[in-house]
């Protein structure tokens, strides 16, 4: 790509006599080169240059390759300003509107505006060869919106993109694919989606593709629980990204995730912290990331208040944006945690019903689990009997598939830990933080560890099991060490052969034996005999 790009530029600069449409030409595509190389300073310079010299439709063009530019370093600002700047450069109508709508769909974050330029888009363009990648990104993009604006998700549209693309991801919207398997928890399919997309970027020498395709995989790996693996393409992600010029927010966010997890809270806040400075742009997105790493950090260090502040401030501005399904987003969970360890009750419980909302929509296998541990924290937190809540969690969790939500999992388990310890059935407590502690640390998830480890903490030490025997238990293990049938034992003793097999078990086990044939000598030494 590199260069196509000098390529590019060279032939933008032939002799006079060539035409002046042909010239302008050559030196737009000399800007798209440039930003297929990854070259993206350059790139915005000279989409500037030309912007400020063309006129009509090609003036357009150049506003509008812009525009991508600022949307690849994460100035989606600017990005929405200068394409509807392109729009009204290029006039309404025919092929390069198509074009432009179908870039503002991608470009703007609130879903109505979005979906008003898919509609724009599908109307002008067709699934002819030369319209089909456009037309596959506008309905793929269409698709998207619908789903975040709250309504039923077309599934139709999908498939009719998957199809148009014939195994060609679209260039302009080829992650929304793995973007919805993503939300649904179906990671395998948006692993494989991502690896296609990452296979061609690698062959084609194409970093744009190939960084977008990365920063994905990191989130697809993080939301499995494969920590390792997530690691491995943020960092990759961020490496190409410091080297394309891109904003890094995406790619900051999802280190700070996956370091809150780990445990690493001194390093997740401070990436939190580096992703404020986007509130001043007015970048809602960014905003909303940093409300969410805010959140999960300040929940790992068991500040609740910090905590229920940030989760709050995210939903009020999803509210405000129209965003009704944050596809990407699922913080309920941890925002009604938040407000349970801060008192506030009423809060937690209208984000639980914001999370039923969500569920009901879209039922997926982490609004279920979050419904199930969200109850279980309430009920304790209302002083109400968990039973019931714990049940229901116990069922949740039968329903989700270890590979596919281990961290959620093993938060369940954490939660119902706790719910058993606060009604004082302390050997289930110890059943189920134990089991936590030890699937978190197979995580490598040292934060969620660590509470669960309090926890364990706040039983105490361990009430040794008791070891003397009862009377029936005595007379029973000693007919036992005689070398009695169970038939003989129940008759001399006039119980059922059922009762003397129960009594047998528990002997067995206050005596830490395995079976009839060490009971003659436990017995043997036992006073007694």
């Amino acid at each position: 790509p590199a260069r196509a790009a000098a390529g590019c530029a060279r032939a933008a600069g032939r002799p006079p006599q060539a035409a002046t449409a042909d010239r302008n030409r050559r030196r737009l595509d000399a800007v798209q080169c440039r930003i297929d190389s990854g070259d993206y300073a350059a790139a915005g310079r000279a989409a500037e240059a030309a912007a400020e010299e063309l006129t009509g439709a090609e003036r357009g063009e150049a506003l509008l390759l812009r525009a991508l530019v600022a949307w690849c370093a994460d100035d989606l600002v600017t990005a929405v300003r200068v394409a509807e700047q392109a729009l009204a450069a290029a006039g309404p109508d025919g092929d390069l509107a198509g074009r432009i709508h179908t870039h503002l769909t991608m470009f703007h974050d609130q879903p109505e505006a979005a979906r008003a330029h898919a509609r724009a888009a599908i109307a002008r363009l067709s699934d002819r060869d030369d319209h089909r990648p456009l037309f596959t990104a506008a309905l793929l993009l269409f698709f998207f919106h619908e789903v975040r604006a709250g309504g039923e998700a077309p599934t139709g549209l999908l498939d009719r993109a998957l199809a148009l693309e014939a195994g060609e991801p679209s260039y302009l919207a080829g992650s929304v694919p793995a973007i919805w398997w993503k939300a649904v928890d179906d990671h395998d399919r948006a692993r494989a989606r991502l690896h296609l997309m990452l296979d061609r970027a690698v062959a084609r020498g194409d970093d744009p593709l190939r960084h977008e395709a990365l920063t994905h995989l990191g989130e697809t790996e993080l939301l499995a629980g494969r920590f390792a693996e997530a690691g491995t393409h943020i960092a990759d992600a961020r490496d190409l990204g410091e080297q394309l010029g891109t904003g890094l927010v995406g790619e900051s966010w999802l280190a700070g995730m996956l370091d809150a997890h780990r445990g690493r809270l001194a390093r997740a806040g401070a990436t939190a912290a580096g992703l404020r400075r986007d509130d001043d742009l007015g970048d809602a997105w960014s905003r909303r990331l940093h409300h969410q790493l805010t959140g999960l950090v300040a929940l790992a260090s068991g500040e609740w208040f910090t905590a229920a502040a940030a989760y709050g401030s995210l939903a009020a501005d999803l509210d405000g944006s129209g965003i009704v399904e944050p596809l990407g987003q699922r913080f309920e969970p941890d925002w009604i945690e938040a407000c349970v360890g801060a008192g506030d009750l009423d809060t937690a419980h209208a984000a639980l019903d914001r999370l039923a909302r969500r569920h009901a929509r879209l039922p997926r296998p982490w609004t279920t689990l979050g419904l199930a541990r969200s109850r279980v924290l309430l009920a304790g937190a209302t002083g109400a009997d968990p039973g019931e809540a714990l049940d229901a969690l116990t069922q949740a969790r039968a329903t989700v598939p270890e590979a596919v939500l281990p961290l959620d999992r093993a938060r369940c388990l954490l939660a119902a830990g706790r719910a058993y310890r606060r009604v004082r059935r302390r050997r289930e407590a110890r059943a189920a933080l134990d089991a936590a502690v030890a699937e978190f640390d197979a995580l490598g998830a040292s934060a969620f560890a660590d509470r669960a480890r309090a926890e364990l903490g706040r039983i105490g030490a361990r009430t040794p099991a008791p070891t003397a025997l009862t009377a029936t238990e005595e007379r029973v293990a000693r007919l036992a060490a005689r070398g009695q049938t169970n038939r003989l034992i129940a008759d001399a003793l006039y119980i059922s052969p059922k009762t003397v097999e129960a009594n047998l078990a528990r002997v067995y086990r206050k005596l830490g034996i395995a079976s009839r044939a060490e009971l003659g000598a436990a017995m043997g030494r036992r006073p007694g005999d």
